[in-house]
């Protein structure tokens, strides 16, 4: 799931710098659930949450974006009831 969103959905994002942060802390991560690693996931995990919020705050000049927001969102929430 969090390979697709990356891919996706990050990947069609126009706010460049929001692209970049996400897809950081999107491999952070996946990296961290692979390594079996609760803990560190559990905090990547609220940093992918601040980036999606940091970039829905730039939506004005994104407008585009809000659907893929809304989709990594909701991929965070799921990945988030897995790991707790």
């Amino acid at each position: 799931a969090i390979a697709d969103a990356a891919t996706r959905n990050v990947g069609v994002m126009s706010n460049g710098a929001a692209r970049g942060s996400l897809l950081t802390e999107l491999a952070a991560v996946a990296e961290a659930i692979g390594s079996g690693k609760v803990t560190r996931a559990m905090a990547a995990l609220g940093r992918a949450h601040a980036a999606v919020e940091a970039a829905q705050q730039q939506l004005n000049n994104n407008l585009g974006d809000a659907p893929d927001l809304a989709a990594i969102e909701l991929v965070l929430i799921q990945v988030d009831l897995a790991v707790k």
